[in-house]
Order: C-alpha cells, then structure tokens, then sequence
C-alpha cells in the first residue's frame, strides 16, 4: 500500500573556506534547492527510485494504472490476477487474464493483458498482450518491440487510462494477424536436419559468454542440446504424453522450442528457480529479442 511521490531536489552544502556570501561566514553550511531536478520516491519507505527526474516528468501513478487496468478489465471481459513490483518498486507491473481460452495451431493459449512502468527512466510506460500456452506456460510475445505490439507512453505526458483502453484493442487487432503467422509455421513441415540447422542458426546470434571465449563452439552445441531438449521434451513436444501435434516436425515446434529455452531455461538457475530480473529480460531484453529473432527467422524459412 503505496504511492510513488515527486520532490524537488535539495541538499545542504558548505562554503569553503575564502567564501563570502551575505550571512554564511567561512565554512558555515546552507540548504540548496535545485528548482528543476526532482527526486521520484515511494512514500511508504521514502526510498528515492531515481534522483533525477525533470520538471517536464510526470508521475504515472500506482493509482492511475490501477485505474487504466480496472477500465481494460471491464471493457474487455478480463479478470485481474497478479500486481507486482520488481528492484525495489523501479519497476510496477499489473497483468490480466481472460477466462476464456484462445485455439492457436490446434492447442489452448490463455490471453493476458500486462500493463506498467518504471521510475527510474528507464522505460516508458507501457501496456500489451502476451498469449501463454496452457500445456507448456510458453509466452508468445513475439515482436514485442515493434510499435503495432506495444503502446508505450513517455513521462513527459500525463498518464490517461481511456487511452490505454483504446490503444490496447489496436495492439490487440495487430496481435490477431500475428495469428495468421503462426499459422503458418504450424503448416511449414521441417525435416530433423532442418530443425537442427535453425537451432545452430539460433545459437549463433547468441553473445559468447566469457567463460566460453576460448571454445565458442562448445557454447553453441551447448544451447542447441538446450534447445533439441525443449523440442522434444518439454511440455507439448513429441515426445511427451502432452503432444501438440502441430509441433511435430513444424516450424512452429520449433519456434516453441526456443520460447520454452529462454521462459524456462535461459532466465531460469540450474534449480529451476527464476533469476531475479527474468521478468525484465523475458518482455523486453534479450530474451525478448531472442525470441523475436527465431520468429522473425522462421517466417523467413517459411515464405
């Protein structure tokens, strides 16, 4: 229970010693406001989540997106389940889901709707849908960076909820034709050999870590092994009692492979756990944009 609040920036400085100014004698001390720097902060802890915010920044409010949210839920039959915030309330994000289950390619994803913000300025606010995978929990959200996929508003205009609204059922449309993509992945059939080539070629658009600069190539096989395991064994592959049969063979399987990787693997520990910054690297870093790249590069493969 709190809100994010915005101060002007103050601090108490002390004149050296040949300083003469009015009052302040040699080294007497004096409160400095600086009138257009602000520091954005939480009021419940007071803790500053960022320190330099300027007089054109307006706050996104909790209370404004509870409010856009409230309005998506009504307007489009959604139902709120998770409100969260990440690095100490930088970050906040609320998601909803439908009751509803949607057929992609012959298997049930359930749609969600994930809006948010930061306030530390490092991301604008936002909002999007996400379609998950009722058999594997993989999130679709492919090309996430593009604007027709996501609506962002800067900080330096005010936060309007029935924009939200309106703007969401056009990110919607848009998610609706990606459909017809996936579609038609589903309908590419791929020889094993295939498969394996789109996987090295996912592999090789990878940075080498450090620990593999000497044996790149052993980085490589290693995430294509990964990769060949979520195809085959994760939840949904054809090799489990979950089988989604447009998988098989597909291009879609494939691309499914590498969601599965980067949801469940790349962003997870060795334990399974969830690294802490996976929701972050998930929607909009470099799990995103791997995830992006294997669709972008099957959809080349498939025309």
């Amino acid at each position: 229970d709190w809100e994010v609040k915005k101060s002007k920036v103050k601090f108490t400085g002390r004149y050296g010693d040949s300083a003469k100014m009015g009052d302040y004698s040699q080294g007497g001390q004096v409160n400095v406001t600086i009138p257009d720097r602000f520091v954005i902060y939480r009021d419940d802890t007071l803790d500053y989540l960022t320190t330099d915010a300027s007089d054109q920044y307006h706050v996104h409010t909790i209370t404004k997106l509870c409010e856009a949210m409230q309005l998506v839920c009504h307007s489009g039959g959604y139902r709120m389940n998770t409100i969260g915030s990440i690095r100490n309330g930088k970050e906040v994000w609320f998601m909803a889901s439908t009751e509803n289950d949607r057929n992609i390619a012959g298997e049930q994803f359930k749609r969600n709707v994930l809006i948010g913000t930061s306030y530390d300025q490092t991301k604008r606010s936002f909002a999007l849908c996400s379609d998950v995978a009722t058999v594997c929990s993989n999130t679709l959200n492919y090309s996430i960076n593009t604007a027709d996929d996501i609506f962002r508003v800067s900080h330096r205009e005010k936060y309007n909820p029935e924009k939200v609204v309106g703007d969401l059922r056009q990110i919607e449309q848009a998610q609706n034709d990606t459909l017809e993509q996936i579609e038609t992945l589903a309908n590419t059939k791929v020889s094993a050999t295939e498969i394996a080539d789109f996987f090295r070629a996912v592999s090789e658009t990878l940075p080498i870590p450090k620990k593999y600069a000497k044996e790149p190539e052993a980085f490589k096989q290693e995430v294509i092994n990964a990769l060949v395991d979520s195809y085959t064994d994760a939840p949904g592959g054809w090799l489990t009692d979950t089988r989604v049969e447009s998988r098989v063979g597909t291009l879609h399987g494939a691309t499914q492979a590498v969601i599965h990787y980067v949801d469940f693997k790349m962003l997870t520990t060795l334990t399974g756990k969830s690294k802490a910054n996976r929701f972050n690297r998930a929607f909009f870093g470099d799990g995103a944009k791997l995830k992006n790249r294997a669709f972008n590069m099957a959809l080349q493969q498939a025309a």
